[in-house]
């Protein structure tokens, strides 16, 4: 068997959703090629590189799905670690809106996010670990409150422009 349909076999029984069918696929396709000296551990080796790959490619998605657009972001402010999250907020009689800077402990996020789980292979996570242990959640080293923007990726600045319009006329 040629190597680019041995790795299109493997891909398609990286697809199978039972373990019992992908193990049933794997030995059928080892009895195939066994006589060239492929071992039946290096068939299974490949095969779950390919779903962790596959895995990866959906738990992304699911975070993408799940957390949006950098909706929530780790913060170290006063010496404590938390989640945090911007909530809009009536600011004055016109009902113009602020962003207001919220923040909840690690324990506060994950009730929040209980009952929400992520697809990992055969099992579900919860979605709260799993988004606290991802490489690409937005961490905040400490906070700024700088009018010019002038801050490193790993400060949160917190300015959100002036609270007022500036109108002419007297004082």
């Amino acid at each position: 068997m040629k190597k680019e349909r041995l790795q299109a076999k493997l891909a398609d029984i990286a697809e199978l959703d039972s373990a019992v069918d992908r193990d049933t696929a794997i030995h059928e396709l080892w009895l195939k090629v066994k006589q060239k000296g492929v071992r039946k551990g290096t068939l299974e080796k490949s095969i779950n590189r390919m779903m962790v790959a596959r895995d990866k490619i959906s738990v992304d998605d699911q975070m993408a799905e799940l957390f949006g657009d950098d909706q929530y972001f780790v913060i170290r402010q006063g010496g404590k670690v938390r989640v945090g999250y911007w909530v809009e907020e009536a600011f004055n009689a016109d009902g113009d809106t602020r962003k207001v800077l919220s923040l909840m402990t690690r324990a506060d996020f994950a009730l929040l996010l209980e009952n929400e789980f992520m697809k990992v292979g055969d099992k579900s996570e919860p979605a709260s670990r799993l988004w606290l242990e991802s490489l690409d959640r937005p961490t905040y080293l400490s906070v700024a409150l700088d009018p010019t923007g002038a801050v490193s990726e790993d400060v949160l600045n917190l300015w959100q422009g002036f609270g007022v319009v500036p109108k002419h006329g007297d004082c």
